[in-house]
């Protein structure tokens, strides 16, 4: 499909199915509302700052793609792909609009984000190892004394993911396995971290203030260099964090 067709069939039909794109330019459109993409392959597909708000897209996968400046506020994605798995490669997407996106079900494996704005983004059920999430703005600012943030990772898998230089105040990432990551000067104040794998997380400088920590796997975490002031535990996990510090419990 070339771009002209493509054109046509998203200006008449507002969306296309169980197609192959490759090596072209994302048209700009004047479509009558959100477009719809099921079982599309994109690639080497430039979508450099197109307007994609509210798209829907199921069982997509995208590959060598550029997704630079793309928006992306308020899509949904549905068993989508953005990893190579021939090329071992994730998908790069700098400066995006990832404002109230949702992922469930989605395949983020060793991709990049990287300083756009994903205010309220969710990701469910998604598998993103090696995940690298950096300068990502994840707030609003209603006033100069107000922010507010919003980011949800729920029942991920974020196992040797990099989060770093990221404010996730009040962030839920409940059931994700975290597992090996870098959450280096990440702002996890009451974050919802409960049921996590944390084992061998790396922290530099990272806060976990009044987080929920409860029946995660905390291995490895060391409170002696983390600031977990007012965080929820349940009393067996109590046991690590003091062992972790260097006492001896004995009964």
């Amino acid at each position: 499909m070339d771009v002209q067709a493509l054109s046509r069939a998203l200006e008449t039909e507002g969306g296309i199915a169980d197609a192959t794109l490759e090596d072209l330019l994302f048209p700009t459109l004047e479509a009558p509302g959100p477009l719809r993409f099921e079982d599309v392959r994109f690639e080497r597909v430039d979508f450099t700052a197109a307007d994609l708000t509210g798209a829907r897209f199921e069982r997509c996968a995208f590959v060598a793609c550029t997704l630079d400046r793309i928006c992306l506020a308020d899509a949904r994605f549905s068993a989508s792909r953005f990893h190579d798995a021939d090329r071992a490669e994730g998908q790069t997407l700098r400066h995006a609009d990832l404002e109230g996106a949702r992922l469930s079900g989605c395949d983020l494996s060793l991709c990049t984000l990287q300083g756009g704005h994903g205010w309220n983004l969710v990701l469910e059920d998604c598998t993103a190892q090696g995940l690298t999430v950096e300068r990502m703005d994840f707030s609003r600012h209603p006033s100069r004394q107000l922010t507010l943030t919003a980011f949800t990772a729920e029942r991920c898998n974020l196992a040797f993911a990099e989060f770093s230089g990221l404010h996730l105040e009040g962030a839920t990432f409940a059931g994700s396995r975290l597992r090996e990551a870098i959450l280096d000067d990440v702002d996890l104040t009451a974050a919802d971290l409960s049921g996590c794998d944390l084992s061998g997380v790396r922290a530099r400088r990272v806060t976990l203030a009044g987080a929920d920590l409860r029946d995660a796997q905390l291995a490895g975490l060391d409170p002696l260099r983390i600031d977990v002031a007012g965080a929820k535990i349940r009393a067996w996990q109590a046991q690590v964090l003091l062992e972790a510090m260097g006492l001896v419990v004995e009964d």
